[in-house]
């Protein structure tokens, strides 16, 4: 164990008699005994912090430097304890971009200002994002397959097959055979990483295939009419609001959950993941 050279409690000694210059109004300050104050006295003088002339106990010089720390440390201290923490929240770009950094207000106020809130937006690894520790919390639309990743579920994320809103007429009508056929016969935007039967339940018969990286790409090539696809409904709130992509009445395969990830092993999550829970509700 590595100690102080000074003890702190002689420091504080040395504080009180160097602004009160008295015995009894350094034990004042401290709050004790004179009579106690004056029997350590001499260890306090042993550290060279003070010493005795005539009667008096003065502080020496090297006593003043210290009563000079003291009251530095003690700044430091109080900025310390008024700094706000930083909480970390990693999450796809499209969740955050969708729901996450609109609603940063509604965060910040729940939170009463206690905390500054970092966004970390990926792409890939959300749980290598918290087990390597360069996020507190993720906020995503899947489950962990890591088990030392806990997780808070809030509601479901179904996966929606979208059209350019130019097909709305073509499409009007159509049953389910009809509206699969009618997208057979069009380009399928997929997510590379990902098989069609994965999303849809079903393999597009169309030859013609484009291959995206991520849902932000599928929703971008929709939205420009290259053809129709399949991604989470959190990724296009904002889009279906402004009649940008149209929603295909046709079921796919895939659900997600909205959820709250945090490390098992992380011993304060109680009252951040409460907070967040909140806010995610909201």
């Amino acid at each position: 164990m590595i100690n102080y050279p000074i003890s702190p409690e002689y420091a504080l000694i040395v504080k009180a008699f160097s602004e009160t210059n008295s015995l009894r109004g350094a034990a004042a300050q401290l709050n004790i005994d004179p009579a106690q104050l004056a029997r350590k006295m001499q260890k306090v003088a042993s550290e060279g912090l003070m010493q005795k002339m005539g009667n008096r106990w003065v502080v020496t010089q090297k006593g003043k430097r210290i009563a000079l720390w003291v009251d530095e440390s003690i700044i430091a201290q109080k900025l310390l304890m008024e700094e706000r923490p930083t909480i970390r929240l990693a999450s796809f770009t499209w969740l955050a971009e969708q729901m996450l950094i609109p609603n940063f207000k509604k965060l910040t106020q729940l939170s009463g200002g206690k905390y500054n809130w970092n966004f970390n937006v990926v792409a890939t690894d959300l749980e290598d994002e918290l087990i390597s520790s360069r996020a507190d919390f993720v906020v995503t639309c899947h489950s962990p397959q890591d088990p030392l990743i806990a997780q808070k579920k809030f509601s479901p994320d179904p996966w929606y097959i979208i059209a350019p809103p130019a097909w709305k007429k073509d499409l009007a009508g159509l049953k389910t055979d009809q509206l699969q056929d009618f997208l057979n016969k069009r380009p399928f935007v997929r997510i590379a990483s990902l098989h069609p039967d994965q999303t849809l339940g079903f393999s597009p018969r169309t030859n013609a295939e484009l291959s995206v990286e991520g849902v932000i790409g599928v929703r971008a090539a929709v939205r420009s009419g290259l053809g129709w696809g399949c991604i989470p409904g959190y990724s296009i709130i904002q889009e279906l609001k402004d009649q940008e992509v149209m929603k295909v009445e046709l079921p796919s395969k895939t659900r997600g959950d909205l959820s709250l990830w945090w490390m098992r092993s992380r011993k304060d999550s109680g009252d951040y993941v409460k907070l967040l829970s909140k806010w995610i509700k909201k």
